[in-house]
């Protein structure tokens, strides 16, 4: 691969970036960090879109999970008092800097203790952070 003046620093490029974000059986999309393209590849009703991702879009995003604390998410969040026909699901593993997230949810979302951000709003500011990096507004966190 030869030298880009547009190339994105390696430090800032994740080893994995899986997000899985599925509200019904027909509302799905899932988002991924393919190493071998340097691409992130977001697929919603089978229609996948390939981003390149800058360097300010990779450092907005770097700094607003860490405003979130997600290295310190649980491995799964679950409530099972909402059943409905309307069930957000999620999924998200990311490896990166030596550090690996796998988390996830059924109706029920991260609520850690963040300044200037209510529980409700926690996981929602997260699908903004991944909407940016993506430049989609394909997701919604079905916590509004």
């Amino acid at each position: 691969m030869g030298s880009n003046s547009n190339s994105v620093p390696k430090d800032l490029l994740p080893e994995v970036f899986e997000f899985t974000l599925q509200q019904s059986v027909l509302r799905r999309l899932d988002v991924k960090w393919l190493t071998e393209l340097q691409v992130l590849e977001s697929d919603y009703g089978n229609v996948a879109i390939h981003t390149k991702v800058s360097t300010d879009r990779w450092h907005a995003f770097w700094e607003a999970l860490n405003h979130l604390n997600v290295w310190n998410w649980q491995p799964h969040y679950h409530n099972s008092i909402v059943l409905d026909n309307h069930a957000t699901v999620w999924s998200l593993k990311i490896k990166y800097h030596g550090k690996l997230l796998e988390s996830g949810g059924f109706n029920a979302f991260p609520s850690e203790n963040i300044p200037d951000l209510e529980p409700d709003e926690q996981f929602e500011f997260f699908v903004f952070a991944v909407n940016m990096l993506a430049g989609t507004d394909h997701l919604t966190s079905g916590n509004e």
